[in-house]
Protein backbone atom coordinates (compact mmCIF):
# COMPACT_ATOMS: atom_id res chain seq x y z
CA UNK A 1 0.00 0.00 0.00
CA UNK A 2 1.29 3.52 -0.37
CA UNK A 3 3.22 5.18 1.93
CA UNK A 4 1.26 8.29 3.64
CA UNK A 5 -2.01 6.84 2.68
CA UNK A 6 -5.18 6.70 5.31
CA UNK A 7 -5.69 3.18 6.63
CA UNK A 8 -7.65 1.34 9.18
CA UNK A 9 -4.84 -1.24 10.63
CA UNK A 10 -5.85 -4.50 12.82
CA UNK A 11 -3.04 -6.30 14.33
CA UNK A 12 -3.23 -8.01 17.54
CA UNK A 13 -7.15 -7.21 17.91
CA UNK A 14 -6.62 -3.96 17.98
CA UNK A 15 -7.66 -1.38 15.24
CA UNK A 16 -6.07 2.26 14.21
CA UNK A 17 -7.19 4.95 12.20
CA UNK A 18 -4.04 6.59 10.67
CA UNK A 19 -1.92 7.66 8.13
CA UNK A 20 0.91 4.82 7.19
CA UNK A 21 4.59 6.11 7.42
CA UNK A 22 7.00 3.73 5.33
CA UNK A 23 10.50 4.59 6.75
CA UNK A 24 13.79 3.10 5.20
CA UNK A 25 15.75 2.80 8.74
CA UNK A 26 12.86 0.36 10.10
CA UNK A 27 13.10 -2.41 7.79
CA UNK A 28 9.64 -4.36 7.59
CA UNK A 29 7.96 -2.15 9.94
CA UNK A 30 5.17 0.19 9.37
CA UNK A 31 4.42 3.22 10.92
CA UNK A 32 1.45 4.60 11.91
CA UNK A 33 0.66 8.07 12.61
CA UNK A 34 -2.71 10.00 14.51
CA UNK A 35 -4.67 12.33 12.11
CA UNK A 36 -5.49 15.77 14.62
CA UNK A 37 -6.37 19.31 14.09
CA UNK A 38 -4.17 20.16 17.54
CA UNK A 39 -0.94 18.62 16.85
CA UNK A 40 -0.59 18.92 20.87
CA UNK A 41 -2.82 16.35 21.40
CA UNK A 42 -1.67 14.22 18.57
CA UNK A 43 -0.95 10.79 19.72
CA UNK A 44 1.97 9.08 19.65
CA UNK A 45 2.91 7.21 16.42
CA UNK A 46 2.34 2.95 16.77
CA UNK A 47 5.55 0.90 15.44
CA UNK A 48 4.00 -2.53 14.72
CA UNK A 49 5.86 -5.40 12.57
CA UNK A 50 4.81 -5.27 8.93
CA UNK A 51 3.83 -8.62 8.17
CA UNK A 52 1.59 -9.04 10.98
CA UNK A 53 -0.77 -5.85 9.87
CA UNK A 54 -3.74 -6.13 8.01
CA UNK A 55 -4.16 -3.02 6.46
CA UNK A 56 -7.28 -1.60 5.11
CA UNK A 57 -7.39 1.82 2.89
CA UNK A 58 -9.91 4.40 3.38
CA UNK A 59 -11.68 5.28 0.08
CA UNK A 60 -13.50 8.60 1.62
CA UNK A 61 -15.12 9.74 4.34
CA UNK A 62 -18.69 10.60 5.75
CA UNK A 63 -19.38 13.62 7.87
CA UNK A 64 -22.03 12.24 10.39
CA UNK A 65 -23.56 15.24 12.65
CA UNK A 66 -24.53 12.75 15.12
CA UNK A 67 -21.98 9.79 15.29
CA UNK A 68 -22.54 6.80 17.16
CA UNK A 69 -19.90 4.16 18.41
CA UNK A 70 -19.51 1.44 20.44
CA UNK A 71 -17.55 1.87 23.54
CA UNK A 72 -14.19 0.56 22.82
CA UNK A 73 -10.48 1.09 23.15
CA UNK A 74 -10.06 1.02 19.08
CA UNK A 75 -9.95 4.27 16.46
CA UNK A 76 -12.32 2.30 14.10
CA UNK A 77 -15.41 -0.34 14.00
CA UNK A 78 -16.88 -2.38 11.17
CA UNK A 79 -20.37 -1.16 9.83
CA UNK A 80 -22.27 -3.32 6.97
CA UNK A 81 -23.94 -0.13 5.64
CA UNK A 82 -23.62 3.79 7.41
CA UNK A 83 -27.13 5.25 7.14
CA UNK A 84 -26.42 8.88 5.71
CA UNK A 85 -24.78 7.21 2.41
CA UNK A 86 -28.77 6.97 1.19
CA UNK A 87 -28.94 10.41 1.90
CA UNK A 88 -26.94 11.02 -1.65
CA UNK A 89 -28.72 13.34 -3.90
CA UNK A 90 -25.77 14.50 -6.33
CA UNK A 91 -21.95 13.95 -6.78
CA UNK A 92 -19.32 17.26 -7.69
CA UNK A 93 -16.17 16.70 -8.61
CA UNK A 94 -13.53 19.05 -7.19
CA UNK A 95 -11.52 21.44 -8.50
CA UNK A 96 -9.16 23.82 -7.37
CA UNK A 97 -8.83 25.01 -4.00
CA UNK A 98 -12.22 25.37 -3.12
CA UNK A 99 -12.64 22.74 -0.17
CA UNK A 100 -8.96 22.59 1.01
CA UNK A 101 -8.21 20.63 3.59
CA UNK A 102 -10.96 18.32 3.32
CA UNK A 103 -11.58 17.89 -0.15
CA UNK A 104 -8.50 18.22 -2.67
CA UNK A 105 -8.61 18.59 -6.24
CA UNK A 106 -10.24 15.88 -8.36
CA UNK A 107 -11.80 14.30 -5.38
CA UNK A 108 -15.45 13.83 -4.91
CA UNK A 109 -18.07 15.68 -3.09
CA UNK A 110 -21.58 13.36 -1.94
CA UNK A 111 -24.09 15.84 -2.38
CA UNK A 112 -27.51 15.50 0.38
CA UNK A 113 -30.70 16.72 0.47
CA UNK A 114 -31.42 20.29 -1.16
CA UNK A 115 -30.98 23.38 1.02
CA UNK A 116 -33.81 25.97 -0.14
CA UNK A 117 -32.48 29.72 0.37
CA UNK A 118 -34.36 30.96 3.43
CA UNK A 119 -32.77 27.65 5.08
CA UNK A 120 -29.29 28.40 4.63
CA UNK A 121 -29.18 30.25 7.92
CA UNK A 122 -30.36 26.80 9.86
CA UNK A 123 -27.31 25.51 8.47
CA UNK A 124 -24.74 28.10 9.47
CA UNK A 125 -21.32 26.96 10.07
CA UNK A 126 -21.92 23.63 8.43
CA UNK A 127 -20.60 22.53 5.24
CA UNK A 128 -22.64 22.80 2.03
CA UNK A 129 -21.96 22.71 -2.29
CA UNK A 130 -23.58 25.36 -3.63
CA UNK A 131 -24.34 26.35 -7.23
CA UNK A 132 -24.88 29.70 -8.68
CA UNK A 133 -26.95 31.16 -11.90
CA UNK A 134 -23.42 31.80 -13.40
CA UNK A 135 -22.38 28.45 -13.02
CA UNK A 136 -19.92 28.36 -10.21
CA UNK A 137 -20.01 25.42 -7.92
CA UNK A 138 -18.19 25.47 -4.55
CA UNK A 139 -18.02 23.55 -1.72
CA UNK A 140 -17.96 25.94 1.39
CA UNK A 141 -18.60 26.84 5.34
CA UNK A 142 -22.11 28.66 5.28
CA UNK A 143 -20.93 32.11 6.68
CA UNK A 144 -23.41 34.71 7.08
CA UNK A 145 -25.19 37.58 6.10
CA UNK A 146 -23.82 41.07 5.04
CA UNK A 147 -24.20 43.70 7.64
CA UNK A 148 -26.95 45.73 6.15
CA UNK A 149 -27.26 43.61 2.88
CA UNK A 150 -29.31 40.87 4.28
CA UNK A 151 -29.45 39.34 0.64
CA UNK A 152 -25.54 38.80 0.32
CA UNK A 153 -23.94 35.77 2.56
CA UNK A 154 -20.55 34.91 2.78
CA UNK A 155 -19.63 31.07 2.38
CA UNK A 156 -16.55 30.91 3.66
CA UNK A 157 -13.64 28.84 3.05
CA UNK A 158 -13.18 25.72 4.12
CA UNK A 159 -9.63 25.69 5.61
CA UNK A 160 -7.04 28.11 5.60
CA UNK A 161 -6.08 27.89 1.61
CA UNK A 162 -9.02 28.32 -0.12
CA UNK A 163 -11.04 31.44 -1.33
CA UNK A 164 -14.69 32.32 0.85
CA UNK A 165 -17.55 33.53 -1.89
CA UNK A 166 -20.01 36.52 -1.63
CA UNK A 167 -23.51 35.04 -3.23
CA UNK A 168 -26.55 37.08 -3.70
CA UNK A 169 -28.95 35.09 -2.01
CA UNK A 170 -32.08 36.87 -3.88
CA UNK A 171 -32.79 39.20 -6.37
CA UNK A 172 -32.93 42.84 -5.31
CA UNK A 173 -34.41 45.80 -8.09
CA UNK A 174 -31.38 48.50 -8.42
CA UNK A 175 -28.97 46.66 -6.18
CA UNK A 176 -25.68 48.57 -6.51
CA UNK A 177 -23.57 45.34 -5.86
CA UNK A 178 -23.75 43.18 -8.40
CA UNK A 179 -22.38 39.28 -6.90
CA UNK A 180 -22.94 35.63 -8.49
CA UNK A 181 -26.93 34.56 -7.45
CA UNK A 182 -27.32 31.60 -5.57
CA UNK A 183 -28.81 28.98 -8.03
CA UNK A 184 -28.95 26.05 -5.51
CA UNK A 185 -27.51 24.31 -2.51
CA UNK A 186 -26.92 21.03 -1.14
CA UNK A 187 -25.75 19.79 2.42
CA UNK A 188 -22.75 17.57 1.59
CA UNK A 189 -22.74 13.98 3.18
CA UNK A 190 -18.87 13.14 2.44
CA UNK A 191 -15.83 12.95 0.31
CA UNK A 192 -14.72 10.37 -1.91
CA UNK A 193 -10.92 9.95 -2.91
CA UNK A 194 -11.84 9.19 -6.40
CA UNK A 195 -12.32 11.23 -9.37
CA UNK A 196 -16.20 11.37 -10.97
CA UNK A 197 -18.37 14.33 -13.13
CA UNK A 198 -19.63 17.70 -12.11
CA UNK A 199 -17.79 20.16 -10.69
CA UNK A 200 -17.53 21.76 -7.02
Amino acid sequence: MEDHRLVVARHNGRVYARRLVRSPDLAGKVVLIAETEDPLRRLPPVVLPGDEVHLHKIVGVVFDPAPRHPRTGDEAYAQSFHPRLKDIRKIYRATGSSGIPLVLDGQTVLGGAPIAPDRIDAHRGRLIAVTTEEGDAIFKRVGGALPGMPNIRLFESVGGLGDSFLIEMEAVENAATRVPRFAEAHEVVGVLYTQTSEEA
